[in-house]
């Protein structure tokens, strides 16, 4: 292992785009291996992804997701069965976090998935483990985010610790109705700007005062948002609560349905 991490960074040091061997394991009477995903081998990438998402524009996807973040090209590894035969995927997403004032480099967890007849082999876990490898070579100190129910045994077995839990509330439909009338009658003055229509600049006070107090909290710098809630998809916009030409908040929207 250490070789081959040896070989890893002479790669990336050289600009060379070769394969690299994270880790093979033998499970029952099969065997599999997982390497990095370089640029050369995007086509198994995006064949994996399109199973695991049915219905999406992967290609569109991948370009913004993978290698547009202004924080750093995504992390990838891929299990291959004895045959070759690619068999999962698993990659990490760059995002720097302010860890008690300084800025180090994290990432969020993604698009794991195993094809259904590589199941239960413990290739998930061994796609994490290999992930957590691949990250320290580039730099990136620790994973998190809230992660599929389905895939936190993995997470766990790889080393992963659960620190909190988050829930999701949606309010009805009829009382955002209610609220959004009386606030429009109340204030007057506050609208919502798409966030690429507000300069940078005039976003400097109000960045600075989110998550202000907090031990660990991720990097609110202008150009990360404007490329986070820009997907392909169209579902997801940031807007800027202005109150008579001031910005007071940040907000993002996601469409639900057509």
């Amino acid at each position: 292992m250490a070789l081959e991490r040896e070989r890893a960074y002479r790669a990336r040091r050289s600009g060379g785009q070769e394969q690299r061997l994270l880790g093979a394991r033998a499970m029952n009477d099969d065997g599999f291996r997982i390497e990095r995903a370089g640029r050369h081998r995007q086509d198994v990438v995006l064949e994996l992804l399109s199973e695991h998402l049915p219905g999406s524009d992967v290609k569109a996807r991948h370009a913004w997701l993978y290698a547009q973040n202004p924080h750093g090209h995504a992390v990838t590894v891929v299990a291959y069965g004895h045959d070759g035969t690619p068999a999962g995927i698993t990659s990490v997403f760059p995002r720097r976090v302010l860890v008690d004032g300084l800025s180090c480099m994290g990432a969020m967890g993604g698009d794991g998935y195993v094809r259904p007849r590589f199941r239960r082999r413990g290739i998930a876990t061994a796609l994490h483990a290999a992930a957590r490898d691949a990250m320290r070579e580039e730099g990136v100190a620790f994973m998190f985010g809230p992660p599929e129910p389905h895939n936190l045994g993995a997470l766990l077995k790889a080393g992963s610790r659960v620190v909190t839990h988050l829930r999701r509330y949606a309010r009805p439909a009829w009382l955002n109705d209610v609220t959004s009338a009386i606030a429009h009658r109340m204030r007057r003055g506050v609208r919502l700007e798409p966030l690429d229509h507000v300069p940078a600049h005039a976003l400097g006070e109000l960045l600075a005062q989110a998550g202000a107090g907090a031990r660990v909290v991720p990097e609110r710098d202008p150009a990360y948002l404007a490329w986070r809630y820009r997907p392909p998809s169209g579902r997801q916009r940031a807007y800027v609560l202005m109150e008579r030409g001031v910005p007071r908040a940040l907000v993002a929207l996601e469409r639900s349905g057509d």
